[in-house]
């Protein structure tokens, strides 16, 4: 009698756990070229927040704003929501053709008018993005599989150099390096 019901429990488990599971989300294709927001379904019902690739100053500040609210230090998901930002700034710096003087400029126009009474520090935040876009301009599986999990299958992956040093120059306009 008492297998029977060790029995049950074990099958009533097995059952439950295999309720939970859902498909598989697509992988990137590091051989196709970028796929715009616009022309793909979104991969999942609450789909990441993309940002409109604009290249002006004005541009850089919404995302540095964007970044303020969104990215979240020590916290459940934390790392996904810094992938999501440094998707969102390299896709930004691919098409920016500001000169490093004007994104420390942006940036310093930009910084005294935040609000100190933030729990989290900018200077935290963004350094979890620079950590990401790190990983990401390294390329490989790694950075696939951070894209996925984040929710960025449609972002500008990979980015190539000039992305890349735009994305620095933001960083040393920060401090950060």
């Amino acid at each position: 009698m008492k297998t029977r019901v060790v029995l049950f429990l074990l099958c009533l488990c097995l059952l439950l756990a295999a309720c939970g599971r859902q498909p598989a989300a697509p992988t990137i294709s590091q051989a196709s070229p970028p796929v715009s927001a616009s022309s793909q379904a979104p991969a999942s019902s609450a789909p990441a927040p993309q940002v409109e690739i604009a290249s002006g100053p004005e541009d850089l500040t919404a995302l540095l704003d964007r970044f303020r609210e969104d990215v979240t230090i020590g916290t459940a998901g934390s790392s996904l929501r810094a992938v999501a930002a440094a998707a969102d700034l390299l896709d930004w710096a691919a098409a920016c053709s500001l000169s490093p003087e004007e994104i420390a400029t942006a940036y310093e126009d930009w910084y005294p008018h935040q609000n100190p009474d933030r729990p989290a520090a900018f200077e935290e935040q963004l350094s979890a993005v620079d950590y990401a876009v790190q990983l990401l301009l390294h390329g490989g599986e790694e950075a696939v599989s951070l894209l996925n999990d984040a929710g960025y299958e449609d972002c500008g992956y990979p980015w190539d150099e000039h992305a890349a040093s735009v994305a620095d120059a933001l960083m040393q306009a920060a401090g950060l390096r």
